[in-house]
């Protein structure tokens, strides 16, 4: 085994060397690199040209200690020679940093990209659930007012149904208020008729004279009055009346018992009972 110079030291002005900077053997073990990166580490350095092509099918061996790595080559020493191994130069390095610097601006893009896109899904996402919302809470309240408008309008009609049938019911309580009315009206003269009948068969005279008195007193400036009676109410008027000189009294059977006719310069009176119970009704009655 012999270890070789990587550079000749009578082509070294034809190089820029700078020191090398190790990895920390902390961050990195060769324990890694197994037979398939082993191969990919080969390739990364016959690209680089760190090795020649025609050395690719020889061993390499790393040995690692605490100040130095050396790349020691494993073989026939028979395949061993002094050319030097041509280390990539500046230009080489330029192009590979620019190439990670693309690679880096790619994944930077690629990732603003994947967030811009993440930021529009989100957008779209909320947007499509506040359409969502919005679409289910109109047919919501499309619905609710649809149910309400329909059961305020069945209600409508059945409180405008109740009206009806109680302006029916009120008429026709009317109508039968104003048929009783009528009939305790009828009933009263009926009854009042039948009264006066009996008081007329027995006090006549009496009320003969109180309606002549009556009628007299609205014809106190009259010069004179003429009164027409029942016979049989005569005795008791010229009894009361016979003395006033400006009454006249007269008898006349056409008249009614208990009733009078009173006849003056200023009007006529018929104060005959069947006259005002005639006026009665039409009052009782609004005929």
């Amino acid at each position: 085994m012999s270890t070789g110079r990587v550079i000749n030291t009578h082509n070294r002005d034809k190089f820029t060397i700078e020191k090398y900077k190790f990895r920390s053997s902390d961050d990195f073990s060769f324990d890694d690199i197994d037979s398939e990166n082993g191969d990919d580490f080969v390739s990364l350095t016959q690209s680089l040209g760190l090795v020649n092509h025609e050395d690719s099918s020889a061993q390499y061996a790393v040995q690692e200690n605490s100040n130095t790595v050396d790349i020691t080559e494993f073989g026939d020493e028979s395949q061993h020679h002094d050319e030097p191994t041509v280390l990539p130069d500046s230009q080489t390095i330029e192009l590979l940093y620019k190439k990670i610097e693309e690679f880096s601006d790619k994944v930077v893009k690629l990732e603003m990209a994947l967030e811009a896109k993440d930021a529009e899904f989100e957008a779209k996402l909320k947007t499509a659930n506040d359409e969502s919302y919005h679409r289910g809470y109109q047919a919501c309240s499309d619905e609710l007012a649809e149910n309400y408008t329909r059961e305020l309008d069945e209600k409508q009609k059945m409180i405008s149904s109740s009206i009806t049938k109680l302006e029916t019911a009120a008429d026709t309580f009317t109508k039968k208020l104003e048929d009783i009315q009528k009939e305790l009206v009828t009933t009263a003269l009926a009854i009042s008729s039948e009264v006066i009948k009996i008081e007329l068969s027995n006090k006549s005279s009496e009320i003969a004279l109180t309606l002549a008195k009556e009628l007299m007193a609205k014809l106190y400036e009259a010069s004179s009055v003429n009164i027409k009676v029942n016979s049989e109410d005569f005795a008791l008027l010229n009894a009361n009346l016979g003395d006033n000189s400006k009454v006249t009294l007269e008898v006349d059977d056409a008249i009614a018992k208990g009733g009078v006719i009173v006849m003056s310069s200023m009007g006529n009176f018929d104060g005959s009972i069947a006259s005002r119970l005639e006026k009665v009704i039409k009052e009782a009655t609004n005929k």
